[in-house]
């Protein structure tokens, strides 16, 4: 397990997905964005993960890629790209290891399948999890909980390396 702070994210809030926002983001990305609950995209880029019927997270590889999105899908009236980065803290976990680890932190039910991700409570704190096509898990904590969670971890004898 290893832990990244204050990760790279973006929420790309769209309200008209027929608008010529929605158009110029699709341009940008190369594809769709992701819909329906809990679908994700791995791209080039990054990670797009479906938040909502109007919100989509993006995770991008570097901060090259989220300049380079924000320059090719500038804000417009009816969409725009607020940045979350700083705001969460990632938890990278194997996903063998996954569903007892979550199972133990009180959160059975936050396991989804591959290429999906889950929106619960780990810990008793909201996190989001990812399943990324490769098997990684990625676990998106709000920043002020982390230290919540590692000593959630510690105390069942998961080492975090980071």
């Amino acid at each position: 397990m290893s832990v990244q702070e204050s990760v790279l994210l973006a929420s790309l809030r769209c309200l008209d997905a027929s608008g010529d926002w929605a158009g110029t983001l699709r341009r940008a990305i190369g594809g769709d964005l992701p819909s329906g609950c809990g679908v994700i995209c791995e791209m080039r880029q990054g990670v797009l993960l479906w938040r909502g019927p109007t919100e989509t997270w993006f995770l991008p590889r570097d901060g090259d890629a989220l300049a380079e999105l924000r320059r090719m899908a500038p804000d417009a009236i009816d969409g725009c790209t607020v940045e979350l980065t700083g705001a969460y803290d990632l938890l990278r976990l194997d996903a063998a290891i996954a569903p007892g680890l979550l199972s133990r932190l009180g959160s059975s039910t936050l396991y989804p399948p591959r290429g999906a991700s889950a929106s619960g409570r780990m810990a008793d704190v909201p996190a989001v999890v990812v399943h990324r096509p490769c098997g990684e898990l990625l676990i998106l904590v709000d920043r002020l909980h982390l230290a919540h969670v590692l000593g959630w971890l510690r105390h069942l004898h998961v080492d975090a390396a980071g």
